[in-house]
């Protein structure tokens, strides 16, 4: 069982993946699977807290605060698993071009959450709306990676492109 479990989806002898490849999919895996959606999650659901006296209390800076830095952290992996595949990647075409130009679209979508909350100027709220803050709003809600499954999606072209490749070199090898 545990044979079967650790056998490459590609049906490959062995799965021999380049160290700047499996790094790239590390970072890009604890970007978009695990750091951005927690704090996507922290900015939708814990705004209001248990023992919060609410709605006293509105200014509940905990959910700010797991917003800012885990979606920061979740920035810095995937801009790391970017510049690794850059300076690494050689130019494959099918699914690894395709999986390139999702992961530019997917990085300046990044980046562009950064440069907006950058611009947004002081928090505001629906109490004390500004240009600057309602601007940002729309920015920053259109463009989130909670709107769509295309995070999954790369994610999975990604899997699949490196098991595919992995079993080409496997082929070579052994001659068939």
């Amino acid at each position: 069982m545990i044979e079967w479990l650790l056998t490459p989806i590609s049906g490959a002898l062995d799965h021999a993946i380049a160290p700047w490849a499996a790094w790239h999919g590390r970072l890009m895996v604890l970007s978009w699977s695990v750091l951005l959606p927690i704090g996507m999650l922290a900015a939708r659901y814990f705004k209001v807290t248990p023992g919060q006296d609410w709605p006293r209390a509105l200014d509940n800076k905990i959910w700010w605060r797991t917003h800012l830095w885990v979606q920061s952290a979740g920035v810095a992996a995937m801009t790391l698993g970017f510049l690794i595949a850059f300076e690494n990647a050689s130019g494959a075409g099918g699914a690894a071009a395709i999986h390139r130009l999702c992961g530019w679209i997917a990085v300046v979508i990044g980046w562009v959450q950064v440069a907006a909350a950058l611009l947004r100027g002081h928090k505001g709220g629906p109490t004390e709306p500004t240009l600057r803050g309602v601007a940002f709003e729309r920015v920053h809600k259109s463009s989130d990676g909670s709107r769509s499954r295309s995070p999954w999606r790369q994610l999975a072209s990604g899997s699949r492109s490196s098991t595919r490749h992995a079993g080409c070199r496997s082929s070579l090898r052994s001659g068939g």
